[in-house]
């Protein structure tokens, strides 16, 4: 993904990433706070579309997946 991040730590910090942006979701929307619910879910949906992207495209340029590469190039951060 990146040529100056090593490759196990890119997957593992952004499956981390995502599952720390879930985490406190619950309680964010028992509290009735949509605002940072909301922003949980933009963060975790960025954090799995990079763990997605690091697990697939390591060290390859072939299109296995071609359902993803419909998926992961929707502009989410625009």
């Amino acid at each position: 993904m990146y040529s100056l991040t090593p490759y196990p730590i890119t997957p593992i910090g952004a499956f981390l990433g995502f599952v720390l942006a879930i985490a406190p979701l619950p309680l964010q929307l028992a509290r009735r706070n949509h605002g940072l619910f909301m922003y949980g879910i933009w963060i975790a949906a960025f954090n799995l579309q990079m763990f997605v992207n690091s697990v697939i495209w390591h060290d390859n340029t072939r299109v296995t997946a071609k359902v993803w590469c419909d998926i992961g190039n929707v502009e989410l951060f625009s």
